[in-house]
């Protein structure tokens, strides 16, 4: 789920998301200790996909497709940093 692939099988390989077809990704972070993973479109919307029994991302508990951060619609966010219980956004 960390990498927005429903299944829990080791990935090996680079494998294109379904989900980001017709999205133009332009940033890509993930941190070794943490249990989710965050995208940047071009367009400036946020996405989450992973772990969130904390709220790392911005409610519900794990997603395995990911999920915009509404939250953040509107803001220039041009980094992301998370791990195992946080999420911060520049």
């Amino acid at each position: 789920h960390q990498c927005g692939i429903p299944s829990k099988s080791t990935l090996s390989i680079p494998t294109v998301l379904d989900f980001f077809k017709s999205t133009k990704i332009v940033g890509v972070y993930s941190e070794r200790a943490s249990y989710q993973s965050f995208f940047i479109a071009a367009d400036g919307k946020v996405y989450g996909a992973g772990s969130s029994g904390q709220g790392q991302l911005g409610g519900g508990t794990c997603q395995g497709d990911p999920v915009e951060i509404v939250a953040l619609r509107g803001k220039e966010i041009v980094q992301v940093a998370a791990g195992c219980y946080f999420t911060l956004c520049l």
